[in-house]
């Protein structure tokens, strides 16, 4: 979906594509959230992205089951604040793309195996979410 102007994201569009695997959302200049249950139809998501997409926060569960989601590019956007819980449920997460970002200024690889002290790095983006 790159170059759409998109300005949200309905968790409708997902309910069928079950086995969607790599999800682009890339250069949509304004899509400001991903809300609770967006993604939540969709258990097979391996890689997300969302670069220059205008994003400030993530909701929690905006993702639903995380278990196959290995990657997500969150670079070049106004990202300011997301639920905690959107990594902790992440357990195959092993890199994170996020410079560019006014809470998030790096790239994390080896997510996993590096998660606490990634997890204190992103706490600016912790401490402004409020559900």
């Amino acid at each position: 979906l790159f170059y759409n102007d998109l300005t949200s994201l309905n968790p409708l569009w997902f309910e069928t594509l079950t086995e969607l695997v790599n999800f682009s959302a890339d250069y949509n200049a304004r899509i400001r959230s991903i809300l609770s249950g967006t993604f939540t139809a969709v258990r097979s998501i391996r890689i997300v992205t969302f670069s220059n997409s205008g994003l400030e926060e993530i909701h929690r569960d905006a993702f639903g089951n995380l278990s196959n989601l290995t990657s997500i590019s969150l670079q070049w956007n106004n990202l300011y604040a997301m639920d905690r819980t959107f990594f902790e449920d992440a357990v195959n997460l092993q890199t994170v793309y996020g410079t560019r970002n006014l809470c998030m200024h790096q790239d994390f690889h080896y997510f996993r195996m590096n998660f606490d002290s990634f997890m204190e790095i992103l706490e600016p983006c912790f401490v402004k979410y409020e559900p």
